[in-house]
């Protein structure tokens, strides 16, 4: 069973025009680091995400999908 609940989220680094597709929790990470922490990028501690938003030092989100949760 997973520790975090997970969702995919795509986006481009400020200086950046590729996307990525990269899985956020809306968990805060537990302070243990194990093989399921190695695939989150970013932890949002329960607070919301949405297209626009900056993160992770410059992480432009252009899409949140938690429909698909992992």
């Amino acid at each position: 069973m997973a520790k975090y609940n997970t969702f995919e989220v795509e986006g481009r680094w400020e200086e950046g025009t590729d996307v990525f597709t990269v899985l956020f929790s809306d968990d805060s990470w537990d302070g243990v680091e194990d093989a399921e922490d190695e695939r989150i990028f970013y932890y949002t501690d329960g607070e919301p995400v949405n297209v626009g938003d900056v993160v992770a030092d410059g992480f432009v989100i252009t899409n949140v999908n938690k429909e698909e949760r992992q």
